[in-house]
């Protein structure tokens, strides 16, 4: 018992002590987690940052990974501010941390990033969140009286679809494409159809 108490105590400090410089990071440097490239963020998603003295060797874990409700806005002293919002933490080591985003309705914007250690605060990184709902497009141009190819992108990490609609050689003005995610009806999707030899226009 006595071993366990003195390896918890030599833990705990080597895990305060040794911070020297301030965080730093860059916006490509904030990621959805398992990914080696940035992409738009999504809130409640789970993502990674990589960068210098994010925190003191050899960091700090939650308690339990495979339990969200063990993680923690403080890790080791750091801390995570998502547009002021403090993240929970999954790890966080010099130069990494894993985090959930906040729940935030955030979207096709540009948050504030932060990273504090100790008190000592890295500078603010914008960092570009995307849609959190499908969004919908014209896939190529297309034709009255010809296929309609409509594009359908999920928010990260859910993939794309491609939905194809037949339109009659009658079918001018204005077209609509509803969508439901999650149980709830998205935007419409509005595109006016023209002539044969005039291409679909989106708006």
């Amino acid at each position: 018992m006595a071993v366990i108490r003195i390896l918890a105590l030599i833990t705990v400090a080597v895990c305060t002590l040794g911070q020297q410089a301030p965080p730093f990071f860059r916006a490509e440097d904030v990621r959805p987690h398992g990914e080696a490239e940035p992409h738009p963020l999504a809130p409640g998603l789970l993502a990674w940052i990589f960068g210098e003295n994010l925190s003191s060797f050899p960091g700090g874990t939650a308690r339990n990974t495979m339990d969200p409700g063990t993680y923690k806005t403080d890790l080791c002293g750091t801390r995570v501010l998502v547009g002021g919002i403090e993240a929970r933490l999954i790890f966080a080591g010099q130069s990494q941390i894993n985090l959930v985003l906040p729940d935030h309705p955030w979207e096709d914007e540009m948050v504030n990033f932060q990273v504090i250690h100790d008190g000592l605060a890295s500078p603010v990184v914008p960092v570009r969140f995307g849609f959190n709902r499908p969004v919908v497009s014209l896939a190529k141009p297309a034709f009255a009286g010809m296929p309609v190819w409509v594009r359908v992108e999920n928010p990260w990490g859910t993939g794309s679809l491609r939905y194809s609609a037949h339109t009659e050689p009658w079918d001018f003005g204005a077209g609509r494409f509803d969508v439901t995610f999650q149980g709830g009806n998205s935007p419409r999707f509005r595109c006016r159809i023209l002539g044969r030899a005039s291409a679909v226009s989106a708006g």
